[in-house]
């Protein structure tokens, strides 16, 4: 990892009080994240959709885009 990068993850890490590697820390970036209010303007998919039910069922999925078009806008 670049040494400045590092840094500025363990300045973040101190700052917020949570390890870097935990999902406290994940959730105070998002937290903090200034585009995060464009998560709303997509459809995720939720847990149910997928053949598999054996999770909770209304938790978002781990949605992995790769070569496809991406999550659909909710205005399409």
């Amino acid at each position: 990892m670049e040494p400045s990068l590092l840094s500025e993850l363990q300045a973040l890490e101190r700052d917020v009080g949570y390890p870097l590697e935990s999902e406290q820390f994940a959730n105070a970036m998002d937290d903090r994240d200034e585009l995060k209010h464009f998560r709303a303007e997509f459809v995720y998919p939720k847990m149910k959709e997928l053949p598999c039910t054996i999770l909770k069922t209304e938790e978002d999925c781990i949605y992995l885009c790769g070569h496809s078009l991406g999550l659909m806008p909710k205005q399409a």
